[in-house]
C-alpha cells in the first residue's frame, strides 16, 4: 500500500498538487497548504501551535486525528475519530524497533509519521515536506536527523517497507533517496 506523509515544508507550499487515489498522512496544519489528509499526526500539545495552525488542526477533514497529549482530548471541535499514541525516546524505542507499540520521538514530526505510516499498511511510503528547512530549532542538527532517519530507514527496508523523498528539491534531509511525487504516486505499489 503506498502511503504518502505530507508535512508543512516548503514542497507543499509551492505548488504541491496531492496525487489522487494515494491514502495521506498528514503532519499538523498541513491542510493550510491544500493537502486533504485521510490521517492527520499532531505530537505537540495545542499550547505549542498559534491560534491560527490551531484552528486548521481543529478543523481537520481527517477521517482520523493520531495525537500524543491529553490536551488534545479536549479539543470538541475536532471531529475526527481520535486515537492517542504515546511517544517513546528515540534511544528506548531503538531496542524493541518497530516492534514497540509507541513511536519514536525525535526533533522531527516525520520519524513518528514514518512509523506510523508503515504500521496503518504503508511499504511504499513518499515523503513530502518534511525538509527540516525553517525550523531553527533543527538548524545545528541536520546531521543528527539524517543519521537517525537513515537508522529508521534501514529498520524498515528490513520489514519490507521503501521511504522516498518526494519533496522536489534539495533541501537538507538527504537520507531518503529521491523520487518525483508524480512518478512514486503513478508507480505500482510495491507488492507485500
Amino acid at each position: 500500500m503506498k502511503i504518502l506523509v505530507a508535512g508543512c515544508g516548503l514542497a507543499v507550499r509551492e505548488g504541491f498538487r496531492q496525487p489522487d487515489g494515494i491514502t495521506v498522512l498528514g503532519i499538523n496544519d498541513c491542510e493550510q497548504y491544500g493537502i486533504r489528509p485521510d490521517h492527520l499526526l499532531v505530537i505537540d500539545a495545542p499550547t505549542r501551535f498559534d491560534h491560527i495552525r490551531r484552528r486548521v488542526i481543529e478543523r481537520t477533514k481527517a477521517k482520523v486525528f493520531w495525537h500524543c497529549t491529553s490536551e488534545w482530548d479536549q479539543a470538541t471541535k475536532i471531529a475526527a475519530e481520535r486515537q492517542k499514541l504515546k511517544i517513546k525516546a528515540w534511544r528506548e524505542w531503538r531496542e524493541q524497533g518497530l516492534a514497540d507499540p509507541d513511536l519514536p520521538g525525535f526533533m522531527t514530526s516525520m520519524i513518528p509519521a514514518i512509523v506510523l505510516a508503515h504500521r496503518l499498511g504503508g511499504r511504499d511510503i513518499a515523503v513530502t515536506g518534511c525538509d527540516i528547512t525553517g525550523h531553527a530549532h533543527l538548524e545545528d542538527k541536520t546531521l543528527q536527523v539524517n543519521q537517525f532517519t537513515r537508522a529508521l530507514l534501514h529498520l524498515l527496508k528490513r520489514e519490507g517497507t521503501t521511504v522516498v523523498n518526494a519533496s522536489g528539491f534539495k533541501g537538507r534531509l538527504t537520507a531518503h533517496l529521491r523520487a518525483g511525487l508524480e512518478s512514486w504516486a503513478a508507480s505500482p505499489a510495491t507488492l507485500q
